[in-house]
C-alpha cells in the first residue's frame, strides 16, 4: 500500500510539471512568431533573438530546480517506505547486513526509523549495542521460570523477548539455557505475526509546523529558488523531528 509521507514532493514536483509546460508553450509561441516574422520580412531576422534565448533558458532553471527537488525528496520517501516493508516482514533486522545488502545508509536508517515512529506508522528500536533495528514490542519483558543446568536451582527471572543479553543464574552466576530462551522468543514472535494492525509508535515527535501552501506559491512566483529552499527545509525539519 502507497502511503504519502511528505506533501512537499507532490508540490515541488506539480509545480515543476506547470512550470516545464508553460516555458515548453512559452518557447513554442516565441519560435512560432519568429517564424510569421521572418516570412514577413523575407528572412532577415533570425526565429529566436540571443535575448529571448537567454530569458527562456532562465526561465528553463525554474522546472529543472523544482522538479529536481521534488524527484529527490521522492526517492528518501521511497526508500522509507521500502524500509517500512521490509520491516513489517521482519521483527528484527542487522543493520550492516540490510546496508551491505541494499542502496540504505545508516543517515536514511535513522530518519526512516524517526519518521515512521513519529507517523504512528509502527514502533520499532534501534539497539546501538547490537546494531539490530527490531520490532518494540520485542523489548517487552516475560517472567521465565527454569531450572539451572549447573547449580539445578529453580530461577525465576525477566528477560526481554529480543534476547538482546542472556542472563545467568542468580545463584551460580552460570548462564540460563539457550534453548528455553529461544523458544520463548519464537512464541513472543509468533504472537506479533499473529496480531493486526502492526504495532504502533508510543511516542510522537516533537510538533512540526507543517508547509504553508500559501507561503510556497507566494514564494514560487516571486522567487522559485526560495520556495524550493523553504520546501527542503520543511521537509528536514519533518525528518528530523
Amino acid at each position: 500500500m502507497h502511503r504519502n509521507l511528505y506533501r512537499i514532493d507532490d508540490l515541488l514536483i506539480r509545480a515543476g510539471g506547470i512550470a516545464l509546460f508553460a516555458v515548453v508553450a512559452a518557447g513554442a509561441a516565441i519560435v512560432i512568431v519568429g517564424l510569421a516574422g521572418q516570412a514577413g520580412e523575407g528572412g532577415a531576422e533570425p526565429i529566436v533573438s540571443g535575448r529571448q534565448v537567454a530569458l527562456l533558458l532562465l526561465a528553463g532553471s525554474c522546472p529543472i530546480g523544482l522538479l529536481t527537488g521534488g524527484l529527490a525528496i521522492r526517492r528518501r520517501e521511497k526508500r522509507t517506505l521500502a524500509f517500512w516493508k521490509l520491516m513489517q516482514q521482519n521483527v528484527e533486522i542487522h543493520v550492516p547486513d540490510l546496508i551491505a545488502n541494499s542502496d540504505h545508509t545508516r543517515a536514511d536508517l535513522e530518519r526512516s526509523v524517526r519518521l515512521l515512529n513519529n507517523k504512528a506508522l509502527g514502533f520499532w528500536v534501534w539497539d546501538r549495542k547490537s546494531d539490530v533495528i527490531r520490532d518494540g514490542r520485542l523489548e517487552s519483558v516475560y517472567l521465565h521460570v527454569d531450572k539451572c543446568d549447573g547449580c539445578q536451582a529453580s530461577i525465576a527471572l525477566r528477560v526481554h523477548a529480543s534476547l538482546r543479553e542472556v542472563p545467568s543464574c542468580p545463584y551460580c552466576a552460570d548462564p540460563v539455557a539457550i534453548e528455553s530462551l529461544l523458544e520463548l522468543k519464537r512464541e513472543a514472535v509468533d504472537e506479533m505475526r499473529a496480531e493486526n494492525p502492526p504495532p504502533r509508535a508510543r511516542a510522537r515527535g516533537p510538533f512540526v509546523e507543517p508547509i504553508s501552501i500559501g507561503v510556497f506559491l507566494l514564494l514560487l512566483f516571486t522567487f522559485w529558488p526560495a520556495a524550493l529552499a523553504y520546501g527542503w527545509y520543511k521537509w528536514q525539519a519533518r525528518s528530523e523531528a
